[in-house]
């Protein structure tokens, strides 16, 4: 025996089988280690974020066998929903010994230092949001037909919690929030959550508190869930209650959010409530509480420039459920705008019984919205209620309504008068809801200015509507302000709905204003006139009675400005499951512009000193979804008449063509063609507007062509300029613009375009043009020009660019441009341009001779109001010019007793500089009868003269005795007064010449007594 054990000691299988069994309880002690290293971590992180729609990352994961569970730096990100995690531990109290011994102890867990970050949208995605209400309304369907199954399973199904006790301990947590301005913003701070589970009570409590970012406001609550205690119990035998208490919190941050992502004010305020809310299952719940909110002041939003203040707002509720069964017991809301209050009850989503009541303060609501509401200034209101009554009743499958609206006075003092509304204005309306049918037993409304009365079911319905314009104006005009408008006529509505069979209605309305007149302040936009529209339609209708398509619809409609069709031939209304769409819609109509003109000045649309004349034929059609409709447009103007002021341009027909593809959701828009047609001018392009970010972006290719002849014309009759232009400029271009903050403003600033004009002949102000070319390029707000041709058998060339970047456009040439090279001088040249420069050109006729032009520098920017930053430099080179005297040198030749008046320049070059609102010239000699003039100064942009001229002293001047004495020297005349009207004064003339001649007496009383002395010593 002892031989085989000692056998059985020694056998290598044994030694195998204990060093097996060591290895195993080696990597059993060590297993946490193992599962801790980083490897082991990367590995955890790979399986679970291949399941999870963001990512997950921890910087450890620690086990131990005595030591609790603890996983560091917890970070998970969800890009796509906009949501970041972070936590700083997670923790348990037990270590995986402690779990594996008693797994019904789970200990504590903690969770420290919790913050959740939202990241608001930049824009309201309308696309992601459609498809996702779509999704939503698709699954509400879906869950409703599966609604009685569900209800079924659920009250069939049981929640039995396991024998587990357990904490779960979350501690300083926060909630914040990252709006457009990319800022962080605390929504949420100290949040503290306690939840202790305790398996074998199978109750759950639970604690929360958090606070607001200032710590002012504070949100506690508490309460228990009882579970269960059987396993065959249904969720009926679950029993809660919670508490929870809102002190002074400060909704301005709130608010603040809400305001980025909806069209709603900002503002400030605090809120203050208690609600308890208790169950039984799923079948019973009660909620009991107010809310009350203390000094709520709002701005911004749809409030234009009003800021209401309202001190209190009470809100008071008690609701009862039971089974299907909602009970109001209570609603009460109190505020100084509106009070009222709800009670009744509902089976389901039918309605039992439902009475309402509320008076409205219309008094506090104008004064509080003044703006909104457009509120008279000055005006100030004290009385006016309206009550409103609303009764709700079932009487076997029929749902009874009973609504009432009544306002019995109105009064206020506008400008220290008294103003009132004595007249009451009273609505009912009572009918009653079958499941086939909607049935109007009675409309009324009764006022001074507005009678109207309907009846009717779902099937056959007539409404009829009376109101005088002018008396229903003038009682709104006491309190709101109509900026000026003045409408009148009675007006007419009638309205009619007959079965046209398989659940299809035929609708018909005619409106009708008799007299209608349109006046703004005190201009009568359209003069006394019928008014009139009819419209008819098929209305096709589902089971339950709601509108799903419109076919064979047309509207007539009738006015001074014109008349017109609208005929569609089916509109599909938009339901959860297709969009909306229409199909073979066109608008066809014609109108007078010229009346079209005073109510486009009316609207600030067109200038006053401008109008339109003419007779427009429009034809628009419409096909496809109503999000996504292809628009197509014509419209003829036979003949379009421009006025501005005095000033007239007439074209005989002028056509517009118009193809686009619209995506009005996403904002896109493809325009397939575009093409305007007329004899000077013909555009055809095709274009896409995309939005990029905020802004949206129109990229453009199309061609252009220009009868320079015909647009000579026009500019000569409309903008007084004197050319005559030839040739035809076909030129293609390219354009890509953006908007600015959301509107086209600084265009040339974010715009990309290309172009060239080309002209065969332009002539004017002494210009012979020939062979113009003129590419233009614009990009990063700089605009550049090559500008070459042939100018009076010489040579321009020019390259002037525009910037764009400062607050007003720039000019500006490159250094040392040669711009004219041997250019023939003319007399307009002479007079029109270079007497801008120097005044010497004014009125002067040219004989022969050519000019050089050089510009040193150019700086003009194009506003009027920074004339006094343009700057330039340049030098003219005259060769051999000769001319007729002109303005300024015909006295200053009378002067100089010269019966000469033709003149011949220096060939020395002319520097001008411009600089402070005056150009400067260099001395320029001018040569008559081997006599020099010299002319230097300077001229102001307003015209006005600071010149001299050197005049020569001749022998008509002085006469033969004095000459000799006087020969060689000259005369120093100041020139003032304007560039038409130089100013030379004949006494400083006068004055100067005597001096002259006292120096030359001077000289002869010399010569005289030197010849006595030399004939005394002879």
């Amino acid at each position: 025996m002892a031989q085989s054990k000692k056998v059985l000691l020694q056998s290598p299988l044994l030694k195998i089988g204990l060093g097996v069994l060591f290895l195993l309880l080696l990597g059993l002690v060590f297993l946490p280690q193992i599962c801790s290293t980083s490897w082991v971590n990367n590995q955890v992180k790979n399986l679970i974020n291949t399941r999870i729609p963001g990512n997950l990352n921890f910087s450890q994961l620690t086990l131990s066998w005595l030591k609790g569970v603890q996983i560091g730096e917890v970070k998970y990100e969800d890009p796509a929903q906009g949501v970041n995690f972070t936590a700083d531990t997670i923790t348990t109290s037990k270590g995986l010994l402690a779990l594996a011994t008693d797994y019904t102890d789970v200990g504590i867990v903690d969770i420290k230092r919790p913050q959740a970050t939202i990241i608001l949208p930049t824009d309201k995605k309308t696309t992601t949001a459609d498809t996702a209400s779509t999704e939503v309304v698709k699954e509400t369907i879906e869950l409703e037909q599966a609604g009685d199954q569900k209800t079924k399973d659920s009250q069939s199904s049981t929640v039995l919690l396991p024998p587990v006790n357990a904490e779960l301990n979350i501690t300083d947590g926060s909630l914040l929030t990252i709006g457009q301005d990319n800022l962080k913003k605390t929504v949420v701070k100290d949040l503290n959550l306690l939840i202790k589970i305790n398996g074998d009570t199978k109750i759950i409590d639970y604690q929360l508190s958090f606070q607001d970012d200032p710590g002012t406001g504070r949100i506690t609550g508490e309460g228990h869930v009882l579970l269960p205690q059987e396993l065959a119990e249904s969720l009926d035998a679950l029993q809660s209650k919670a508490d929870l208490k809102i002190e002074n919190w400060q909704i301005e941050d709130l608010l603040a959010i809400a305001a980025k992502q909806a069209n709603i004010p900002n503002g400030k305020g605090t809120i203050n409530g208690l609600f308890q809310i208790s169950g039984k299952g799923t079948s019973s719940i009660g909620l009991t509480g107010n809310l009350a909110v203390r000094d709520l002041s709002l701005q911004d939003g749809p409030l234009k420039s009003d800021t209401p203040s309202i001190d209190r707002i009470n809100v008071d509720v008690t609701v009862q459920k039971n089974q299907d069964i909602l009970t109001i017991e209570k609603l009460q809301f109190q505020s100084p705008l509106l009070n009222g209050s709800v009670t009744g009850s509902l089976v389901g989503e039918k309605v039992q019984t439902i009475k309402a009541q509320a008076q409205v303060n219309g008094a506090e609501l104008l004064s509080q919205f003044p703006a909104t509401l457009n509120l008279k200034k000055g005006v100030s209101l004290s009385e006016g209620m309206i009550d409103l009554t609303a009764d709700l009743s079932t009487e076997g499958t029929s749902t009874i309504f009973l609504a009432n609206a009544n306002l019995k006075r109105l009064a206020g003092i506008a400008e220290q008068k008294k103003i009132t509304w004595d007249k009451p204005v009273k609505i009912t309306v009572q009918g009653r809801q079958s499941p086939d049918t909607l049935s109007l037993d009675m409309l009324n409304v009764d006022s001074s200015f507005l009678q109207a009365s309907g009846s009717g079911d779902s099937q056959n319905i007539k409404l009829h509507l009376f109101s005088d314009i002018g008396t229903a104006l003038s009682e709104f005009e006491k309190f709101i302000d109509l900026d000026g408008w003045a409408p009148a006529g009675k007006l007419a509505i009638d309205v009619n709905v007959t079965d046209a069979g398989k659940e299809k209605r035929a609708v018909t309305a005619d409106i009708k204003v008799d007299n209608f007149k349109l006046s703004h302040n005190g201009v009568v936009l359209s003069p006394v006139a019928p008014l009139t529209t009819r419209i008819t339609s098929e209305v096709q209708l589902d089971p339950k009675m709601k509108p799903t398509s419109l076919f064979n619809s047309t509207i007539d409609f009738s006015s001074w400005q014109g008349n017109g069709t609208i005929a569609v031939e089916n509109i599909r209304l938009k339901t959860a499951q297709t969009p909306g769409a229409v199909t073979a819609g066109q608008l066809k109509g014609s109108f007078d512009f010229e009346r079209i003109t005073t109510l486009l000045h009316a609207l600030d649309s067109l200038p006053a000193e401008q109008r339109l004349a003419g007779a427009l034929d429009l034809s628009i059609n419409i096909d496809g979804e109503l999000e996504k409709p292809a628009i197509a447009l014509t419209a003829d103007i036979h003949p379009l008449t421009f006025h501005n002021g005095e000033k007239t341009i007439t074209e005989e027909n002028v056509q517009f063509e118009l193809e686009v593809l619209a995506d009005l959701v996403a904002k896109n828009y493809t325009i397939k063609n575009f093409k305007l047609n007329s004899k000077p001018l013909i555009l055809e392009t095709s274009a896409t507007l995309l939005p990029e970010n905020k802004e949206q972006m129109i990229s453009a290719k199309g061609t252009t062509s220009l009868d320079l002849a015909l647009i000579g014309e026009i500019l000569n009759s409309f903008a007084e300029l004197k050319l005559t232009m030839g040739g035809v400029s076909n030129t293609p271009f390219d354009l890509q613009a953006r908007t600015t903050a959301g509107k086209w403003v600084e265009i040339p600033k974010h715009s990309i375009f290309a172009t060239a004009l080309k002209a065969d002949t332009i002539r004017g102000y002494g210009l012979d043009i020939q062979s113009l070319s003129l590419p233009l390029q614009l990009k990063d707000a700089l605009a550049t020009i090559d500008m070459k041709a042939t100018v009076n058998k010489g040579a321009l060339t020019v390259k002037p660019a525009i910037d764009f970047t400062g607050t007003s456009p720039v000019i500006t040439l490159p250094e040392n441009s040669m711009i004219l090279d041997k250019v023939g001088l003319t007399g307009e040249m002479s007079n029109d341009l270079l007497a801008k420069v120097h005044p010497l050109f004014k009125g002067a006729s040219v004989a022969l001779g050519t000019i050089n032009l050089e510009m040193e520098h150019l700086k003009v920017p194009t506003d009027k109001k920074l004339q006094k930053d343009i700057t330039f430099q340049g030098t003219f080179t005259f060769n051999d010019v000769k001319l007729q005297a002109g303005t300024l040198l015909t006295p200053l030749l009378a002067v100089m007793k010269v019966d000469e008046n033709e003149i011949r320049l220096s060939d020395t070059p002319m520097t001008f500089v411009g600089k402070d609102e005056r150009i400067t010239c260099s001395p320029l000699e001018a040569v008559i009868n081997e006599h020099s003039l010299i002319m230097e100064g300077s001229i102001g942009f307003d015209q006005s003269l600071d010149y001299t001229a050197k005049i020569p002293i001749t022998r008509k001047m002085v006469g033969g005795d004095v000459y000799k004495y006087l020969e060689g020297t000259s005369i120093t005349v100041p020139i003032t007064g304007t560039v038409s009207k130089p100013s030379v004064s004949d006494k400083v003339i006068q004055r100067a010449l005597g001096d002259l001649i006292k120096e030359a007496g001077k000289k002869q009383l010399s010569d005289q007594a030197g010849k006595l002395l030399q004939k005394l010593f002879q």
